[in-house]
C-alpha cells in the first residue's frame, strides 16, 4: 500500500485552517515590521495616493495564487523602504522575531 502524498499535500493545503495559519504568520509579520520601524506610515499624501488598495496601510498582505502552497505576501510599499531596511534592518530583525 503507498500513500499519494500529492494529494495529501493538496488536500491539507487547502484546508480553510492551514490558510488561516499562513495568513495569520503574514499578519504577525506586518506587526513586526511595523514595531521595528514605527516611522513607516509617514508618507505624504501624494504618496499615498499612488496605493490604490489599502491607502491607509504601507505594509501590504497578498495571498498568492500563483502556488499550489498557501503562501501570502508581504509588501512594503513606501519609497523609503530599502534606505530604511539598510539603516534599520527592520525587515531581517522582523523576520527573526516571527521565526
Amino acid at each position: 500500500m503507498s500513500l499519494d502524498f500529492d494529494a495529501l499535500f493538496e488536500e491539507l493545503s487547502s484546508a480553510p485552517q492551514t490558510k488561516e495559519a499562513v495568513r495569520d504568520k503574514a499578519e504577525e509579520l506586518r506587526e513586526a515590521m511595523e514595531m521595528r520601524w514605527p516611522r513607516i506610515d509617514e508618507v505624504g499624501d501624494h504618496q499615498r495616493g499612488f496605493l490604490q488598495d489599502e491607502p491607509d496601510r504601507i505594509i501590504k498582505i497578498t495571498e498568492s495564487t500563483r502556488s499550489n502552497r498557501p503562501t501570502h505576501v508581504v509588501t512594503v510599499r513606501h519609497p523609503g523602504a530599502v534606505a530604511a531596511q539598510a539603516k534599520y534592518s527592520f525587515v531581517t530583525k522582523a523576520v527573526k522575531d516571527v521565526s
